[in-house]
């Protein structure tokens, strides 16, 4: 399976993988794409029974088997905690804060890196968003969390960082050209 794509099209097949008759080994060729999102998917699934695991650094074996119901509190998404990270960095009141206490430190999610950039945005730390000092500018890989990638941008444009984001050749693939869509609406913005 070409793995440079997406890893929504992993994922799925992992998780109905425990339901097939002898399983499923996946080989991924190419780039992978959203190895973090993989990696949550696969450590999920062993919450709940399935039995899968890395065999190399391309190949994932799932065993037949299926779920088991287990008592499971799903955390909130850091994804949508970026949202949270961008109002504060881009408040105007040298005060602003923000308490996201449902969010885990330790969590799975790649977005969970959105706190480490947004630190260095405005001196937020992982549960509470407040202002601090701001980067000059901001160069980051965002391979593991593309999604990430949209409000950094407007955050960035927003405070005046100047910035360069790699990894984000899957945004083409998503529910919409999202690369294309962030520079629509940012150059409605002024934005270039």
């Amino acid at each position: 399976l070409p793995a440079n794509v997406s890893a929504q099209y992993i994922s799925a097949l992992l998780m109905i993988a425990p339901q097939l008759k002898g399983g499923i080994v996946l080989k991924l060729e190419g780039e992978v794409a959203s190895r973090p999102y993989i990696n949550m998917t696969l450590e999920l699934m062993k919450e709940f029974g399935a039995k899968a695991e890395w065999t190399s650094e391309n190949e994932i074996t799932v065993s037949q088997g299926g779920y088991v119901s287990v008592p499971f509190t799903v955390e909130s998404d850091w994804s949508a905690a970026s949202y949270w990270y961008e109002m504060t960095a881009l408040s105007k009141n040298a005060a602003a804060a923000v308490t996201l206490p449902s969010l885990y430190e330790k969590s799975l999610q790649g977005d969970s890196r959105g706190a480490a950039y947004f630190e260095k945005l405005s001196g937020s730390t992982a549960l509470i968003c407040g202002k601090a000092a701001c980067a000059e500018s901001l160069d980051l890989d965002l391979g593991g969390e593309p999604d990430l990638a949209q409000t950094l941008v407007a955050t960035c444009c927003g405070l005046g960082v100047k910035f360069r984001f790699g990894g984000l050749a899957n945004l083409r693939v998503k529910e919409t050209d999202r690369t294309q869509a962030l520079e629509n609406e940012m150059r409605k913005l002024g934005y270039v």
